[in-house]
């Protein structure tokens, strides 16, 4: 019983932690080297994704042998071929096969990194030789070798979806009158004038007294002294602590002591 019981300190130890931590899958993993691969497949022969820093956070879903399977990252390269896509607008397109592989490469030879279906929305980045570059979608997926991730959290981001911007239009089916579309079109009350789109680069920190935030938990420092209160999901945000990242979105009209942004997107930066 003594021995077991030090046989399994041992591998705690060597770990680096428990050992529950690093097998119940999903979880938020660290990069612990100085510059690592992304790769295509469980081996250094597979083609390299993107590179990523030390400090930066992954999230791994499930492992096989000694390399980790994770998210792709905003940064890792990612094609799809542009004969099934139909543009809905300049950066978002909508899948017409049933389904549809994501490459590692602009050619039907390399590695497939994930499969989208039918009606599925992608952000295109780039176009070229009848192949688009897109934001690496939920569900494509990279391998990094265990040894370099570490675990640091059980709190996983939700996942990211593609999404037309809304639109208010009328049904068709539900007609209206002329005087029921004016009180639509002209409400009594004047709608706050909304901001013009923002994107800031900085690092995310937490807020030590919620109460003058307004209930904010997060912050974004720019530089060494400009500071704007983030306004987001907090199980996203919570995943960006310490991090250096690009802020997308709008400054909210009323706030107080810091300007508030209204968050659209984040992501990690090199």
């Amino acid at each position: 019983m003594k021995a077991k019981t030090l046989l399994l300190t041992i591998s705690i130890i060597l770990l680096g932690g428990p050992l529950y931590a690093q097998e119940n899958f999903p979880f938020v993993g660290e990069i612990t080297a100085k510059t690592v691969n992304v790769r295509a497949g469980q081996s250094t022969n597979y083609e390299s994704l993107c590179q990523l820093p030390a400090g930066t956070l992954v999230v791994v879903v499930d492992k096989n042998f000694s390399w980790y399977k994770i998210k792709l990252p905003s940064n890792a390269e990612s094609y799809v071929s542009n004969e099934y896509i139909k543009r809905l607008t300049d950066t978002i397109g909508e899948v017409t096969v049933g389904r549809l592989n994501i490459r590692s490469r602009m050619d039907t030879n390399s590695s497939i990194i994930g499969q989208i279906k039918r009606g599925a929305k992608v952000r295109i980045l780039d176009s070229s030789d009848g192949w688009y570059k897109i934001d690496p979608l939920e569900g494509s997926y990279g391998w990094v070798a265990q040894e370099l991730v570490q675990y640091k959290s059980a709190a996983v981001p939700p996942p990211k979806v593609v999404e037309l911007p809304s639109r208010n239009i009328y049904r068709k089916s539900d007609p209206v009158t002329e005087e029921k579309r004016i009180e639509v079109i002209q409400p009594e009350k004047e709608p706050a004038q909304e901001l013009p789109p923002v994107v800031f680069v900085g690092v995310v920190e937490l807020i030590e007294n919620t109460n003058l935030a307004g209930g904010l938990k997060y912050r974004l420092r720019v530089g060494t002294q400009t500071i704007y209160y983030l306004n987001g999901a907090e199980s996203v945000l919570g995943a960006f602590i310490g991090q250096r990242v690009r802020v997308e979105g709008r400054l909210k009209p009323d706030a107080n002591i810091y300007p508030v942004i209204n968050l659209s997107r984040i992501k990690f930066i090199l």
